[in-house]
């Protein structure tokens, strides 16, 4: 009854904005809600499903998202992509294309921001977007991302779907927006949101609403830089991989790629990782001035 007229309400009239919070999957509201929007539009999606969007509960995600997910230090950002890949198919059904600005894993739930907008033409070519993620690809299947942990490819890459290796078919592009990414400082947040001693008389109340709402933001400015790329690096699985005494801080491991030409930044994601373009080698050079 509530997804009935959830639906009536969503197809009532041409959105501009529209967020989508439901209790578990979104899959049931995104035809809907598609149809319902502007031909330029902001989405919101959340997904509480999170066991099955990150590979704990593979039935359920294949069922809902025609997907499977490898169940490891990254799942949460497998997760995203496989989400933001759902959506941009269902926009593609209704000749329509999105563009990721922001994307992000809160305990609890998943949840993208896209912009749609109509266009034929791209919704036409929205597999260009799309493929799988290969975990510890051989160097044949890694080519110049030789040494990562992960790989992004395309879609039409020959894949063995019975591998316990590959997640998707997943989003491949950028999964946020470097502009609206750098606009989401700490200090914005706050402004913004932030409550008042006019709001909440308790002081105690006041500074963990504050530190929650700054929490929420933490690190989007910073990962604009390299939002770019596709190479996630948890700090935690470099110390187990290569046998270090302890894992490297993303601050500095961030710092010195960057020193040496690459972008690099400390990722907005809930376990300590960079984002970067590095290739491995760059890395590997890293890791010894830190």
């Amino acid at each position: 009854m509530q997804t009935c007229l959830a639906r009536q309400v969503a197809l009532s009239r041409g959105w501009q904005w529209v967020d989508i919070d439901p209790f578990g999957s979104p899959i049931p509201f995104l035809d809907s809600v598609m149809q319902s929007l502007a031909r330029k539009a902001v989405l919101e999606v959340t997904a509480t499903d999170v066991a099955a969007l990150t590979g704990s509960s593979p039935a359920p995600l294949m069922r809902r998202y025609g997907a499977r997910a490898r169940l490891d230090e990254i799942a949460h950002d497998t997760g995203l992509r496989i989400l933001l890949a759902s959506v941009a198919r269902c926009a593609a059904r209704h000749d329509k294309v999105i563009e990721p600005l922001i994307s992000t894993w809160d305990s609890h739930h998943l949840r993208v921001s896209v912009r749609v907008r109509k266009s034929l033409d791209s919704a036409s070519i929205v597999e260009q977007n799309l493929g799988w993620r290969i975990a510890n690809p051989s160097d044949v299947e890694a080519g110049e991302n030789a040494g990562h942990g992960h790989i992004l490819v395309p879609l039409d890459t020959i894949v063995d779907k019975t591998d316990k290796r590959i997640s998707g078919p997943l989003w491949t592009g950028q999964i946020g927006d470097a502009e609206v990414m750098a606009s989401m400082t700490e200090e914005r947040a706050l402004e913004l949101c932030g409550p008042t001693e006019e709001i909440c008389d308790d002081e105690s109340e006041l500074r963990l609403r504050r530190r929650a709402i700054a929490r929420s933001v933490r690190h989007l400015a910073e990962e604009s830089s390299a939002i770019h790329s596709g190479n996630l690096v948890v700090v935690d699985s470099l110390a187990s991989r290569l046998q270090l005494p302890a894992p490297p801080s993303p601050t500095k491991l961030a710092e010195a790629l960057v020193a040496l030409g690459h972008c690099a930044a400390v990722a907005a994601y809930g376990k300590p990782a960079i984002r970067t373009d590095a290739p491995w080698d760059s890395i590997l050079s890293a890791l010894k001035s830190v």
